[in-house]
């Protein structure tokens, strides 16, 4: 009982962080998007860029949500946290933020590929 109610703390504890950080760095990036989607309207090439960034920046910003609504969620085992953060590195890094993960296990280290 002890063990699953640090387990819990804890996954609440990265998705609190998890939100906070990169949730706030989308929001951020999303709302220099939408300005620049406004300051191009000359250059459709550009505008046409922006608006492609702009939505891959919100579509990223709805995968962290969902993500992070299962870490708080009772139903995320601790066998499949190893799977939502392969899950969640490649969001990222389909979206253009490089993430790299590394895992400490004991005397086992995996880094994704």
């Amino acid at each position: 009982m002890v063990k699953d109610l640090a387990i819990s703390r804890e996954r609440i504890r990265f998705a609190q962080a998890t939100h906070d950080t990169l949730g706030q760095t989308l929001i951020l990036l999303i709302s220099l998007l939408e300005r620049g989607v406004i300051l191009a309207e000359e250059n459709p090439m550009v505008k046409e860029v922006l608006t492609q960034a702009l939505t891959i920046a919100r579509e990223g910003l709805a995968d962290l949500r969902r993500f992070i609504s299962g870490l708080n969620s009772q139903k995320l085992q601790i066998n499949n946290l190893m799977t939502a953060l392969y899950e969640l590195v490649e969001i990222f890094n389909s979206i253009g933020i490089m993430v790299k993960l590394f895992v400490v296990d004991g005397a086992n280290y995996v880094e994704n590929e």
